[in-house]
């Protein structure tokens, strides 16, 4: 190629890349990197995982690791540098009992967030009483021994005899309590077992079998349907006495079961729907559920009906028994009934209805007892002078014959009137006779 001839006017060529030697490319310092050994704990445990620092060897570089051979021989002309190592954090293993998220693996659960279910059992105890009843205290003792050996197999300490003597001890009350008193005074030793034992002997003893007990008290009807009572806490009851007989047979159960029923079972569950007697007990039971949940029904539609006619009888709609009851207006309250002077009535004449009275269109109670005036009868008859009974002018009311208090001879009362119902001063003043009248 043709090279530009040398002259004042000619700018130098710029330098190429290429003409250029070749120059060190920065290798980064290398770190040394101690390796961790991390022991995480066991399955199911909460410890932190332990770690050991180990010593390392090796000097680890981004050229040796890139397998250069030229890149590994240059960073190991250069020297180590000083700067001190920044430890590595460790994270903690994880409990294989712990479940991990999308977002990573959870926390350690603290003890405060472990959810623990308690459940309080209530300890059995004996008191027996000093007038407690001898028929129902075998049972009530039977079933405090078998509620302790259940509690004794809950317990972490029901497998020692000390725990189970001083349970015992303090479990039973009354007279219990001071029969144990005496039992333990003369024996310096003494196991659970025999404590029961004794206490079995000397309060519930076995004077026959558990079986011929349950048959005696099947044979005596004692266990019968009580008042109010349904057939499933019947059952209960009865399979509760069936426990104590020994490999009761269908036909036994049949017999005693139907023998306890209450008066209103005792026909229908004689036979089933066909007509044939019962050869299996659950079958009985059901029958004897459904009869009396087809009783109690019937019941039921009776009660209603009865309430239906009562209703109706009173002017009332059933379906509208639910339905909300307005309530009643409130009426106003009528002026008391009071005697009042003729005189003062024609002068303020006040409106009955202004005052809660009755209306206007009601007659006035003036006059004779089947015969009242009207408000303008009574006005009318007032201007004229005339009588308020037969409307004579010739005399006054208190002078008609009509006027009942004239027809006894009674004298006149001064123009006074006295409301239907009224009676009159309770009592008299202090020198009114009998004959005088109230004056106004």
């Amino acid at each position: 190629q043709d090279q530009p001839a040398a002259g004042p006017s000619a700018r130098p060529r710029r330098p190429s890349r290429w003409d250029q030697g070749p120059q060190e490319v920065p290798v980064p310092v290398p770190t040394n990197v101690v390796p961790e050994t991390v022991f995480a704990p066991a399955s199911g445990t909460a410890r932190p995982a332990a770690t050991v620092n180990a010593p390392a060897d090796t000097v680890t570089t981004p050229a040796a690791a890139n397998g250069s051979a030229m890149g590994a021989a240059r960073a190991a002309a250069v020297p180590a540098s000083p700067v001190p190592v920044t430890p590595v954090p460790v994270v903690p293993a994880i409990p294989d009992t712990v479940a991990s998220t999308e977002a990573g693996p959870s926390t350690l659960p603290s003890a405060a967030s472990r959810e623990e279910v308690r459940v309080s059992i209530p300890t059995p105890v004996l008191d027996i009483e000093a007038k407690e009843d001898v028929r129902r205290l075998p049972s009530k003792v039977r079933a405090f021994i078998r509620n302790c050996e259940h509690l004794f197999s809950l317990t972490s300490w029901g497998s020692r005899d000390g725990g189970r003597c001083l349970f015992l001890t303090n479990a039973l009350k009354g007279k219990a309590k001071e029969w144990l008193d005496d039992w333990a005074m003369h024996r310096r030793t003494y196991t659970s077992a025999e404590l029961l034992l004794a206490l079995e002997a000397r309060f519930a003893p076995q004077v026959t079998s558990r079986d011929t007990e349950a048959r005696q008290k099947l044979s005596s009807r004692s266990y019968r349907m009580r008042p109010s009572e349904t057939v499933a806490a019947y059952q209960s009851r009865f399979e509760a006495i069936l426990t104590d007989v020994e490999s009761p047979s269908d036909p036994e159960k049949i017999f005693w079961f139907h023998s306890g029923l209450s008066d209103s079972l005792i026909g229908v569950c004689a036979s089933d729907l066909s007509g044939n007697p019962f050869k299996d007990y659950q079958a009985l039971v059901r029958y004897a559920l459904s009869q009396e949940t087809r009783q109690t029904a019937a019941r039921n539609v009776r009660t209603s009906t009865l309430r239906a006619y009562s209703l109706n009888a009173q002017g009332l709609d059933p379906e509208m028994e639910d339905a909300e009851v307005p309530p009643l207006p409130k009426r106003l309250r009528t002026m008391p009934a009071v005697t009042v002077p003729v005189a003062a009535a024609a002068v303020s004449d006040p409106t009955p209805a202004a005052l809660g009275g009755p209306s206007a269109s009601r007659r006035m109670r003036v006059g004779p007892p089947g015969k009242r005036l009207s408000v303008a009868e009574y006005r009318e008859r007032q201007a004229l002078g005339a009588c308020f009974g037969c409307g004579s002018t010739d005399h006054q009311w208190r002078l008609c014959p009509e006027n009942p208090n004239a027809k006894k001879g009674l004298k006149a009362s001064g123009g006074v009137v006295k409301h239907k119902g009224s009676k009159g001063p309770k009592y008299r003043n202090k020198g009114q006779g009998k004959g005088k009248g109230n004056d106004a």
